[in-house]
This record gives C-alpha cells, sequence and structure tokens, in this order.
C-alpha cells in the first residue's frame, strides 16, 4: 500500500521528508546531506538492498531532547484494521551512547519504538518493528517512521538504515467510531505490537 517502501527505485521517490524542530538527518563523508539511498543488509541476512541512510541527531546540543527526521506518505485508506512495519539497522565506527531511536509513525503519532541504545565500534544492530492499528474513519492518513538521537550529528554519528516499509490491510469495514482511529500498540502501553531485535557482531 506504501509507494517505494524498499526503496527500489534507487531514490526517495513516493517519500516526503521531515526534520524535527533542532533535528537533522546529518550528512555523509563528503558533506553530502542525508537521507539517501544505498546498499546495506539491514537484515542481516548476508544478502544487500537497497535501503535508506540516516545520521540523525540534534542540531545544537540540548540535554533531553531528541532531534531527526522522518520519511511518511499520504496514503487514503478505508475503515479497517492495518498492520505497519519495517526492518532496520544502525552501525558505528566508535562506541556511542544512542545508535538511534526508530518509531512508526501514524497520523503524527508514534505507534511503535525501538531504541538502538548505546552502540559498540563496527557493532551493527538490527531490529524489526510492526504495529497494528485500526482505522473507524475512512480518509488520508500520513504513514511512515522516524529517526532521532539525543545528541549531535557529526562525523562520527552511527548511521541507520531502513528497508521494506510496508503497510497491509488485515481487515476491512470496521465499524465507524468518533475519534477517527485507535492505535494498537507495544512499547507505548497501549494495546499490542509485535517487536524483535538482534545484534551481530
Amino acid at each position: 500500500m506504501l509507494s517505494n517502501g524498499g526503496f527500489e527505485t534507487g531514490d526517495l521517490s513516493g517519500w516526503t521528508i521531515q526534520t524535527t524542530a533542532n533535528g537533522s538527518h546529518g550528512v555523509n563523508p563528503g558533506n553530502i546531506p542525508l537521507p539517501n539511498v544505498t546498499e546495506f543488509d539491514v537484515m542481516g541476512s548476508g544478502f544487500p538492498s537497497l535501503a535508506a541512510q540516516f545520521r540523525v541527531g540534534q542540531v545544537n546540543f540540548q540535554e533531553a531532547q531528541f532531534g531527526g527526521g522522518s520519511l511518511t506518505q499520504s496514503v487514503y485508506l478505508e475503515a479497517g484494521q492495518f498492520e505497519l512495519t519495517v526492518d532496520a539497522a544502525s552501525q558505528s565506527e566508535r562506541r556511542n551512547a544512542s545508535g538511534g531511536l526508530l518509531e512508526l509513525m501514524f497520523d503524527g503519532e508514534a505507534i511503535a519504538r525501538h531504541d538502538f541504545s548505546a552502540i559498540s565500534p563496527d557493532l551493527v544492530k538490527y531490529a524489526s518493528l510492526s504495529a497494528r492499528f485500526d482505522v473507524f474513519t475512512k480518509g488520508w492518513y500520513d504513514v511512515g517512521f522516524q529517526l532521532t538521537r539525543p545528541y549531535l550529528t557529526t562525523a562520527t554519528t552511527p548511521t541507520q538504515f531502513v528497508d521494506n516499509v510496508t503497510l497491509t490491510a488485515l481487515h476491512q469495514s470496521v465499524p465507524e467510531a468518533r475519534g477517527g482511529w485507535v492505535m494498537l500498540l507495544g512499547g507505548l502501553g497501549i494495546g499490542a505490537a509485535v517487536r524483535r531485535q538482534r545484534s551481530s557482531m
């Protein structure tokens, strides 16, 4: 249901790029702005594929503030239940206190999150994140993901990679109700979401 969810076009076609307040997607060596699309083995399978690349963080350091950005798409959804999934990885050349916070976003709200936490040199951390939610009123909704960190983005900031962003309709025509939609999510204390993580040297 999403366009270019695997970044198979080799670019960010179909996605809207946004930054948080005081946030940045970072830059590559040579001061090339991110995000971009590159090859990376996001699932640790031994087979690289095209993935969105980030190096998120704050522009100006502020204590306890997360900065970064998001990729979203505006999608027309009928009433029903949906599942949003994503595969991601974080890699660092040096030890860093934060490999990044990954959040699945629905209509401007986080519906599931995974914290890569502290990351060691040359360590790749992997995560697969999913969340189910109900839409009660058909219409246009923004769907995607957000990456942030509570530190500056520099040349030594960990690099995040995202691939296989999918939105699947599970059931259609749920009863119409006030409030537009209701989320079912784990990690945020409401309902249930599936979350998996593994790390690899």
